[in-house]
């Protein structure tokens, strides 16, 4: 009898660089560094973050991970370096609620107008 070739599975060579980002992205919270770890490029990466669930839902995890530590230090450190903790909250994690935000509340009614005016150059 004719001995059977074993069978390779074959490694689909995107989930392995997506594994190698997640990887790099854990240790680093850098999408630059975790994109050199992977080879791939940055359009790579929001690429598959736009049209691949699993992979976002990923990303989304690592990055409320970082916001956890975030919060914790900005507790900790927030009397002597408050400055720079408040700005990467601010823009990094508004949706955690780290946002100057203005509320304007408005009853009655309101009058819109509006003139519209027409300029024609005489020389053409």
């Amino acid at each position: 009898m004719a001995k059977k070739k074993a069978e390779v599975p074959k490694v689909n060579k995107t989930d392995t660089k997506k594994e190698l980002f997640i990887k790099a992205y854990k240790q680093a919270r850098m999408v630059y560094k975790a994109c050199e770890a992977a080879d791939i490029s940055r359009t790579t990466f929001y690429d598959w973050k736009a049209n691949d669930q699993a992979f976002a839902d990923k990303i989304s995890e690592i990055e409320d991970s970082l916001g956890d530590q975030l919060e914790e230090i900005a507790r900790q450190k927030a009397s002597e370096e408050p400055a720079i903790l408040i700005f990467l909250l601010k823009t990094k994690y508004k949706n955690r609620g780290y946002v100057e935000k203005q509320e304007v509340a408005h009853s009655g009614g309101m009058q819109v107008t509006w003139e519209e005016t027409k300029q024609y150059d005489a020389g053409k």
